[in-house]
């Protein structure tokens, strides 16, 4: 059936029509969007929904929370913890570009992340072990984050969350475990160095005897307190820092030897002071300025890790090719290409028609055009 010229055409409700320009009556091409029709965005219930989690969080581990800022602030040995909650965050804020927020969308996958971090810290409630109390903030951590952002969100901020580990103190058990033999090697390789250095030191469990001077290193002196934040702040260096994998490995591998190297030297050059100055003085070096000293000392060491990798492994810059134009000075002794039949650009061979011999084709057919206006 035809349509008359001023009948409109009439579509169907969820079918739009192409509009038409207003020059020559052609189609307009409607723009393509750019974000995935499936794709999710940050809404602002979805900012209120992350915020309520935060603030449910925060009031279930309320208790365990207390604890950890008891310990932070009464042990030495984890007073690094009041940092690791600001880098955890500013971690994940740093790494905030590698995020494809179109694709952020909650997820089912978090549920049972999150369940399993709930049921280790009823585990650790129930039977008195607080460092799985502890311990379950992690997974509980990463199932929000999974069920708010997804997959997505997950895989560039999974850092930030792994390293709040570091805010968590060690079990009673594995300290104790790990005090003994810190000791004797804190004791034996300090001994060893003032040996070598010419002083008269013996070793007798745990003591250093230089002279008649007695070292006691005690369990607080083995060197754990400085493992424990010198490797917190290896990995954070390695999280940071734009280096090869396997760079990064090494950080890592030489963080523990590092910081019983720093506690081993603060050892040994208080029996120096002690033998030759005071040992009043070798205590206020001991207890005050060497336990300030310890940290850059430390990451002196690593820097100059850092440094002799560079020197040692040089990389070599790879010259980009330069496609060199020939001339046409150049291109005219260039001989001509086999199995070709067209002759080198700039060749002697390239010239006019007019200036063939007789027995090329376009003089043959300049001698017909000749015939033609005879007749």
């Amino acid at each position: 059936m035809a349509v008359e010229a001023g009948q409109q055409q009439i579509a169907p409700p969820d079918v739009e029509l192409p509009r038409q320009t207003a020059e020559g009556g052609g189609v307009e091409q409607q723009p393509e969007s750019s974000t995935p029709p499936s794709a999710g965005v940050l809404t602002p219930r979805l900012a209120a929904l992350v915020i309520g989690l935060g603030l449910l969080l925060i009031w279930a581990y309320l208790p365990s929370f207390r604890r950890l800022v008891r310990v932070w602030w009464s042990d030495p040995q984890y007073s690094h913890g009041f940092l690791v909650p600001l880098f955890a965050a500013a971690l994940c804020w740093y790494r905030r570009d590698r995020v494809r927020w179109e694709l952020v969308r909650p997820s089912w996958l978090g549920v049972p992340v999150l369940l399993a971090g709930l049921v280790l810290r009823l585990f650790g409630s129930y039977f008195y072990m607080e460092w799985f109390e502890h311990l379950s903030l992690l997974p509980v951590v990463l199932g929000l984050l999974l069920a708010v952002g997804g997959w997505e969100l997950c895989k560039a901020w999974w850092p930030g969350v792994l390293f709040l580990i570091f805010m968590i103190p060690f079990p009673y058990r594995f300290e104790v475990a790990l005090s003994d033999p810190l000791q004797k090697i804190a004791t034996r390789a300090s001994t060893y160095v003032l040996q070598t250095l010419g002083e008269p030191a013996v070793a007798e469990g745990n003591t250093i005897l230089v002279n008649d001077t007695r070292l006691e290193v005690v369990q607080a002196c083995n060197g754990l307190r400085m493992a424990v934040s010198f490797v917190a702040l290896a990995v954070a260096v390695v999280m940071v820092v734009q280096r090869p994998i396997w760079e990064r490995l090494l950080i890592l591998a030489s963080a523990l030897p590092i910081a019983l190297v720093s506690n081993i030297v603060r050892i040994s050059v208080t029996g120096l002071l002690s033998n030759h100055v005071d040992a009043e003085v070798a205590q206020v070096f001991f207890h005050d300025i060497a336990g300030w000293l310890m940290m850059p000392f430390a990451l002196g060491l690593l820097w100059g890790e850092l440094a002799l990798i560079n020197w040692i492994l040089v990389e070599e810059e790879v010259p980009e090719r330069v496609r060199v134009r020939p001339s046409a000075a150049g291109a005219a002794g260039r001989p001509k290409p086999e199995g070709t039949g067209r002759p080198a650009e700039g060749s002697a061979q390239a010239a006019p028609a007019a200036r063939r011999s007789p027995g090329v084709p376009g003089k043959k057919r300049s001698k017909k055009k000749g015939a033609r206006r005879r007749r």
